[in-house]
């Protein structure tokens, strides 16, 4: 890519072993019908598969279009996101990972017009299908809120990560920088946008998240992912300085639980999808459940004294 062409929108896409999905998720991008310049810039994190030759010919093949970083060292996820993130160039950055992919070849265009015609937000995601290794569908992830705030942030809402395009702003890279040993860094990426406006939820399906069962995340069972959303919130809120004894964490802890205990009766198969031991972490869970039911009634006998303390006759 020439220079002194600055695109108006950086596509970055981190890859590591995605010799099997990498080619859909860059053909996904160079579908995209648009009328502004944008770039792919690859993070190849030092593959140990075919997946940097495959990167390597989609570069020749469309040299202003793609740069590929070409990193020697598997560096891990972070460092390529922080890495990958620096050298985009664009005004806006769309971000998706090697082995997911968009499905709608207007997607840019729209994010980017709302972007531009509403200063306000910080960011535009959309709603996402999930698809499992070879491509079927096993559904969709539909949200309930037009606009998203830092509140919500903080009380647990991540957005598709591979569906977001975000105002690109170069303190970004600090932030992420003093966040190492992070795990759940897209939680902190918003944490980091909510701060500088809303974010916007474009009501329709742009793009397919991948639950292989080989991936960072997708290896790990339903139950085991329950676990580690809760160590990783309270990881967050530890890390930004946010008091998780505050009654309303408490409370929307218990809500989030009772939402996936719901789920869980409706599709019983997704609790036991590795291993039927996990029933044992429910009956565990259930214990932690009867602990919460008497943390809320604590809560919600403080805050109902409280409102209405000094209005008796």
């Amino acid at each position: 890519m020439d220079d002194s062409a600055k695109p108006l929108v950086s596509i970055c896409c981190i890859t590591y072993n995605h010799e099997k999905f990498i080619a859909e998720a860059l053909d996904s991008f160079l579908m995209q019908q648009v009328a502004f310049e944008y770039e792919i810039v690859i993070g190849e994190d030092g593959s140990t598969d075919g997946t940097r030759k495959i990167c390597e010919d989609y570069q020749r093949q469309y040299p202003d279009k793609i740069r590929l970083l070409p990193f020697t060292d598997n560096m891990g996820a972070l460092k390529n996101v922080i890495k990958t993130l620096e050298a985009g160039k664009g005004k806006y950055i769309a971000f998706c990972e090697g082995d997911d992919y968009w499905t709608e070849h207007l997607k840019l265009q729209k994010q980017v017009d709302i972007l531009e015609e509403n200063p306000g937000y910080s960011m535009v995601f959309s709603d996402r299908k999930i698809v499992n290794e070879n491509g079927e569908e096993l559904g969709e992830s539909n949200y309930t809120k037009e606009v998203y705030s830092l509140k919500d942030i903080i009380n647990g809402f991540i957005p598709a990560t591979q569906t977001i395009v975000f105002r690109n702003n170069k303190t970004l890279v600090n932030f992420f920088s003093f966040q190492q040993g992070i795990y759940s860094g897209d939680r902190f990426l918003s944490y980091f946008c909510a701060q500088f406006g809303n974010i916007y939820r474009l009501s329709e399906v742009t793009a397919a998240y991948r639950d292989s069962g080989s991936g960072v995340w997708s290896k790990y069972s339903a139950i085991e992912k329950l676990k580690l959303r809760e160590k990783h919130l309270y990881d967050f809120h530890e890390s930004v300085g946010v008091c998780i004894d505050d009654p309303q964490f408490a409370i929307k802890s218990f809500e989030n639980f009772i939402e996936l205990l719901i789920i869980g009766i409706r599709k019983p198969s997704c609790f036991f999808d590795r291993n039927f031991n996990n029933i044992l972490w429910m009956i565990w869970k259930k214990y932690r459940f009867m602990n919460r039911f008497k943390l809320l009634r604590t809560v919600l006998a403080y805050k109902f004294k409280k409102k209405f303390k000094g209005n008796s006759i």
